[in-house]
């Protein structure tokens, strides 16, 4: 079976449309299996009782916020290692704070907590190929980091055949 054919997604959005129009996204990708809510609390219920391999979240839901279920979800063994992608989120104070306590720091000046963090998406229950998808901000790879360029570099020219991935 195709890998993304395996793969079950949520989306979990405030708005109908916007989860619609991603969850079209993702079904045009052969994604087969997407799960749609606009409230935190259905999607980390839904996630406790059925493992899901990425949950595509807005921060503004119903119930559970994006970062407070992140939280949840971080909490939970069973939950733990759920890929979580944020999709939308607040600009304003905090903001930064609160994505520096969930471990969205120092990513782009460290090669081997970069690495580190890519390990952590690797499912090693899964045989095989894996995709491990990852967005970054352009603006932190030599602009507001210095030498961030050079970080994702290392990761690729040492860190990952280093540890073995090719």
């Amino acid at each position: 079976m195709p890998f993304l054919l395996q793969l079950r997604v949520m989306v979990a959005d405030p708005s109908p449309g916007n989860r619609r129009r991603l969850a079209g996204c993702l079904i045009s990708l052969g994604i087969a299996d997407v799960v749609e809510t606009g409230d935190g609390e259905q999607v980390f219920a839904a996630l406790v009782a059925s493992p899901f391999d990425a949950v595509f979240t807005a921060s503004q839901l119903q119930g559970l916020g994006g970062a407070q279920l992140l939280k949840a979800l971080r909490g939970a063994g069973a939950t733990r290692r759920c890929r979580v992608i944020l999709i939308a989120g607040p600009n304003g104070p905090g903001t930064e704070a609160e994505g520096k306590a969930l471990g969205f720091d120092a990513l782009g000046c460290d090669p081997a907590l970069f690495m580190e963090r890519l390990e952590g998406a690797r499912d090693a229950h899964r045989e095989g190929s894996q995709l491990v998808h990852v967005a970054t901000d352009g603006e932190i790879y030599g602009h507001h980091k210095p030498f961030g360029d050079r970080t994702l570099a290392q990761v690729l020219r040492v860190e990952a055949p280093r540890r073995g991935w090719r």
